[in-house]
């Protein structure tokens, strides 16, 4: 509703007199007026809200994705590190050499 189309309602009305009508109005426009307000700060408050939770994901996100370059390096040197060693042991085993001390 409209500031018009109280004034014209109260206006219809023979038990309230202009000055109360304008007071109603008043009042009216004040409480839609704070209503608005209100609305406002709240819808304020849930995007700057969303906003955080937004930029929260984003962080675990990024930790996350670092954590799997972090396994998969130490997969891959673990890899590397085993490949070297089985064919070192497979070198030794072909070509019959003995470690000395070593041999069991």
């Amino acid at each position: 509703m409209n500031r018009d189309a109280i004034e014209t309602i109260l206006q219809a009305r023979d038990d309230f007199s202009q000055t109360v009508s304008s007071r109603v109005v008043e009042q009216f426009e004040g409480v839609r007026s704070q209503v608005a307000q209100q609305v406002e700060q709240v819808q304020q408050a849930a995007q700057q809200r969303l906003d955080e939770v937004k930029q929260q994901a984003q962080r675990r996100a990024e930790e996350t994705r670092r954590a799997a370059a972090i396994a998969a390096w130490w997969l891959f040197c673990t890899a590397i590190t085993s490949l070297t060693t089985a064919a070192v042991a497979g070198t030794l085993g072909v070509t019959g050499i003995h470690l000395g001390s070593w041999a069991l």
